[in-house]
């Protein structure tokens, strides 16, 4: 099934993962101030944003809301080359767990060796693969403050392979706060009716071509959830998704 076992790049969801890392790695704050320009050039791959905005420079969790591409593909390169498949381990992307009742595979970050390799994995592109079920869990762990183990059978949750610390409790709340800033002032404007909302919108190319899916996750109260739709185009209907499923 597409939901829990299809694997796809995550594009501009995975920027909760490179930002955690970030954070993690002290290499910015929320509010530190980031170039965001509209192209760049890193380790000899060109990295645009959608339809190349440029916002000068903002502070991360601006550059986070507005998904500038090039202000993470910058910030990833100089981090170590785990430093990505960490962060993403502790938000449960890359954990295989065995679940009474449930096949379900999360996804796959490589250890990226090369800064180029950083620089393709910061947007969620590259080697990085992610299924819906995988991005899910990023989102409960971000707005739980740990990994939930899955479960569908009551009182009989998932194992994991391994296990791995949860990220530091002042990196998921300030993800919460750039998750909720994307709804009320980013990506996700469409979306800023629903009280409580936050959110991480995505588009990831496939194929070499200029075809992309699209994405959505987000978190409201206790609900996690994320919203995939192949070849979309653009996280449009991924919002239009989730939006019709929250204002029922």
């Amino acid at each position: 099934p597409v939901a829990l076992t299809g694997l796809y790049p995550p594009g501009s969801t995975f920027k909760t993962v490179t930002t955690s890392a970030a954070l993690q790695a002290g290499a910015a704050a929320p509010d530190t101030v980031l170039p965001c320009p509209g192209v760049a050039t890193i380790e000899d791959r060109t990295i645009p944003n959608d339809d190349s905005f440029d916002l000068g420079s903002v502070p991360l969790h601006t550059a986070f809301a507005r998904s500038c591409n090039t202000t993470m593909a910058q910030l990833a390169v100089n981090l170590p080359p785990d430093a990505l498949t960490d962060a993403a381990a502790r938000f449960g992307l890359g954990i295989d767990y065995v679940t009474p009742g449930l096949v379900t595979v999360t996804g796959s970050v490589p250890v990226a060796d090369s800064a180029a390799q950083r620089v393709e994995s910061a947007i969620g592109q590259g080697a990085v693969t992610a299924s819906p079920f995988g991005m899910a869990m990023v989102a409960a762990s971000i707005v739980r403050g740990s990994t939930p183990l899955p479960m569908i059978v009551q009182d009989e949750p998932a194992t994991a392979d391994r296990t791995v610390d949860a990220a530091p409790a002042p990196v998921t709340a300030a993800l919460r706060t750039m998750m909720r800033e994307t709804v009320t002032d980013g990506t996700a404007t469409v979306l800023n009716d629903i009280p409580e909302l936050i959110g991480k919108t995505g588009t990831a190319e496939y194929g070499g071509t200029n075809e992309a899916h699209g994405w959505f996750i987000g978190a409201q109260n206790d609900l996690a959830f994320a919203v995939f739709v192949a070849g979309a185009g653009s996280s449009a209907p991924a919002l239009d998704v989730a939006g019709r499923m929250l204002r029922r």
